[in-house]
């Protein structure tokens, strides 16, 4: 079988990591042959290319990604000349599109083209002679409603000619059948590697404590991710004052709770939540690091991590918390992290209860057997939803059968 694996980008982590991983497996477990055309570049794309053969001609489907996101940044603004710009946008979409079949159809032939990211609609139309000629189109959905429109039109075109959705979790599978009327959809979660996410536990532990300024004996709380509202940082602050904030008294107590951030971002949200750990005066509570190669050290460090998302088909970050025995909170409604925690891998409160989410941080923060029980709890559930390779023969599995088919 020869596949043609359309990556949105070659950042570290999300479905970037997911597909090298998969890459990966094939090469080493499968006869098949692999193709790899990364949409947007990043650290990964040498890592790809060692277990693919690169694309030829990338040009004329990064520029389609590009253009796209240029039209919906204008149709959002209100320019002088607007109605031009985006007629000239508009001229350049088409004569972009030309290019990139013209590339398709002197492309030799593949049985299945696979894409990682509804993100990768708009370079996939340009593949459409492909699909003219029998190619089969699989789509592995990492995204819920609003990353979905977020993504158009390059969404709808993928949700006409899509043989195949793969659903990275029910919640996923649900707003594909339920709201998008797509079938045939299969639920097949996100993967990691444990054995390379294994650490020092203890080492982790007090490199954390002594980079945030907290004592040995303090419970760290973390949270992950850009800072931005569908991340639900705004939630995680809120959540951590609250904590702070109750009886019995947080900031007291003999293991004092420090919560801390991983990742960033330089805009207005961003300088908003920095406002607000000053105006709710958690300032020396609540902190926040850059982002790293090496995240793992981080969750290691953790003893519990907040996963306070509006919407995450997934999340992989929960993933590796749980892969270091860290129990996960979340609220309700949020995504898939609710079927990671289950009944008995972490806490749940309703949905943007922030109040209700502190008081739980606060007795979590009081129950060191608790949350080590929690922690043994959502690490089998991670290690049997989301093994690498088994995950990763269930989805050549579905390859296979879509071009028998």
């Amino acid at each position: 079988m020869n596949i043609l694996f359309v990556a949105h980008a070659a950042t570290r982590g999300g479905a970037a990591g997911v597909l090298l991983e998969l890459l990966r497996f094939i090469e080493r477990e499968t006869p098949h042959k692999s193709t790899v055309l990364t949409v947007r570049g990043g650290p990964l794309e040498a890592e790809f290319v060692r277990a693919a053969t690169p694309f030829a001609e990338v040009a004329p489907f990064r520029l389609a990604t590009r253009l796209a996101g240029a039209k919906r940044r204008v149709d959002e603004m209100d320019l002088p000349f607007q109605e031009i710009v985006e007629r000239l946008l508009d001229g350049a979409m088409r004569v972009n599109t030309r290019r990139a079949r013209r590339v398709a159809r002197e492309c030799p032939r593949f049985d299945v083209v696979y894409v990682n990211s509804v993100a990768s609609g708009e370079a996939v139309k340009g593949l459409e002679p492909l699909l003219r000629r029998g190619t089969k189109l699989v789509v592995h959905v990492h995204e819920m409603a609003f990353a979905l429109s977020q993504n158009e039109p390059g969404w709808s075109f993928l949700k006409r000619r899509g043989d195949l959705f793969i659903a990275v979790s029910k919640a996923v599978y649900d707003e594909l059948v339920k709201n998008q009327g797509l079938a045939p959809v299969v639920v097949v979660r996100e993967w990691v590697d444990f054995e390379k996410l294994q650490t020092d536990r203890t080492a982790a532990r007090h490199a954390l404590r002594l980079r945030i300024g907290a004592p040995e004996e303090a419970v760290v709380i973390g949270g992950c991710g850009t800072i931005e509202p569908r991340k639900g940082t705004d939630w995680w602050v809120q959540s951590a004052f609250y904590a702070l904030n109750v009886e019995p008294n947080a900031r007291k107590s003999p293991a004092p709770l420090h919560f801390v951030w991983l990742g960033g971002g330089d805009n207005v949200f961003a300088r908003g939540i920095e406002r607000d750990v000053q105006g709710y005066g958690i300032g020396d509570r609540v902190h926040f690091l850059p982002t790293t190669r090496e995240p793992k050290e981080f969750f290691a460090g953790l003893d519990g991590f907040l996963l306070a998302s509006r919407e995450d088909p997934f999340p992989l970050v929960a993933v590796e918390a749980a892969a270091q025995s860290v129990p996960i909170l979340c609220f309700e409604n949020g995504g898939g992290a609710v079927e990671l925690v289950g009944e008995n891998g972490g806490v749940m409160a309703p949905w943007g209860d922030c109040a209700g989410m502190g008081r739980a941080l606060a007795s979590l923060g009081l129950d060191s057997d608790f949350r080590e029980q929690l922690g043994r709890n959502v690490y089998k559930r991670a290690l049997g939803m989301c093994d690498t390779s088994k995950n990763c023969a269930r989805v050549v599995e579905l390859l296979e059968s879509a071009v028998t088919d």
